[in-house]
């Protein structure tokens, strides 16, 4: 049996539909695009939750791992098993084995509930029927604690000893359960991957020790999360708090006060719909091009207006929907330095990044003549500057009357090859 490699950042993929309620298979290969191609993600979680494997039909659930499976190559791809019953359990894993995928992840099914997954007889006699009736490994979803379908500590490591049982969601949404979980399944079996996955513990779950991510949070801060996993990966306590910071305000916006967890995927999906709905606007509005950290969109519908205004050999600001890099430098007292890299890297940036139209964004100290500090922005277009979100954020903050030498740069790309 071929074991996939779980360690790193897996995402789970929220899945788009159309307004008839088909899967809007564009959109999803967008999204795909955006957060599981990107270097840094290990692996790839369809037919989840955040996937709405629950309430596809089996040829629907086929068709996201092959097609999934033809848009990654060869990164591990897990699929959700979300079944009532044992057979149907075996039937769905069959199917997604069939279709491609290299890892089923069990859900428990719904006869664990109601206590009857306080004992190990019954999940442990789930897992290891479904695990034996198929020829790729399992992972296993743990439930929060409180739902009445999250796993003990001894049911965990009776699990981790199987033989194909290769990962562990781990959901408990308790940091002491985690920890107690983490240790059974440790001393069952070492090679079991843990993969912290509550959202509000990412970074107390990665000091304590994980062995990756798997959420679908991911496909909403693919780089975010990547990362929050190379800080825990270099024990630097400072940069998982830095991405936290960062990450705090998404988890607000989809888990925070008042959230309706029953909703919470819904709302990962129609935010990262609109991303990429954004994202899809600033694509077409025009071409933009950057080396190092800059992206090269091409709209090859704007490649002949785009030669004939450079061909008339006069210099012209970019169109309001044409991409372009925004440079900005300054100098600062150097009393204030630390204090202004902090928040400058820390608050601003994430704000920033959080308005629609601002794709990119790098921070660079001069080695040579002008303003010691520079910042350098992907921007979608002109209109990015007009939007309410980036109005509230512009300028330097607190350190607004404290920067001196200001000189702002924009660039756009030349016709030619980059």
């Amino acid at each position: 049996m071929r074991k996939p490699d779980l360690r790193g950042v897996t995402v789970a993929t929220v899945l788009p539909f159309k307004d008839d309620s088909s899967i809007d298979w564009d959109g999803y290969a967008r999204v795909l695009d955006y957060c599981a191609c990107p270097d840094g993600i290990a692996a790839v979680f369809v037919n989840g939750h955040a996937g709405e494997g629950g309430s596809l039909s089996d040829d629907e659930r086929q068709a996201v791992i092959e097609r999934t499976r033809k848009h990654i190559g060869g990164k591990p791809l897990l699929s959700g098993i979300i079944a009532h019953s044992t057979a149907e359990a075996i039937h769905q894993a069959q199917l997604a084995e069939a279709a491609g995928a290299d890892c089923a992840v069990l859900f428990p099914p719904a006869p664990l509930g109601g206590g009857a997954s306080a004992t190990s007889r019954a999940p442990v006699a789930f897992v290891q029927a479904v695990s034996s009736a198929i020829g790729i490994p399992v992972s296993i979803f743990q439930y929060p604690l409180a739902s009445g379908f999250g796993y003990s500590p001894e049911t965990l490591a009776k699990i981790a000893a199987l033989d194909g049982v290769i990962a562990i969601k781990e959901g408990s949404d308790s940091i002491f359960a985690y920890d107690e979980n983490r240790r059974a399944v440790k001393r069952a079996d070492p090679s079991v991957a843990i993969l912290p996955s509550n959202f509000n513990w990412f970074l107390p779950q990665l000091a304590i020790g994980g062995d990756g991510i798997l959420s679908g949070l991911v496909s909403l801060a693919p780089d975010l999360f990547v990362a929050l996993w190379q800080a825990a990966l270099a024990d630097d306590l400072t940069a998982l708090r830095a991405v936290n910071e960062r990450l705090y305000p998404i988890v607000r916006a989809i888990y925070g006060p008042g959230a309706d967890h029953g909703h919470a995927h819904a709302h990962e999906s129609r935010a990262q719909g609109a991303r990429l709905d954004r994202q899809r606007r600033s694509a077409a509005a025009a071409a933009a091009g950057r080396s190092g950290v800059v992206r090269r969109h091409r709209n090859d519908a704007r490649c002949g207006a785009r030669d004939r205004r450079h061909s008339s050999g006069v210099r012209d600001e970019p169109m309001a929907d044409e991409a372009f890099i925004h440079i900005v430098r300054v100098d600062i007292d150097p009393e204030h330095e630390a204090a202004f890299n902090a928040w400058y890297e820390q608050r601003h940036f994430p704000d920033l990044l959080a308005c629609p139209g601002w794709l990119s964004a790098k921070r660079f100290v001069s080695i040579g003549d002008g303003p010691k500090y520079a910042a350098m922005y992907e921007v979608a277009g002109r209109w990015a500057f007009e939007t309410p979100e980036f109005l509230k954020v512009k300028g330097f903050g607190p350190f607004e009357s404290l920067v001196k030498n200001f000189m702002r740069i924009q660039l756009k790309p030349t016709s030619g090859p980059t």
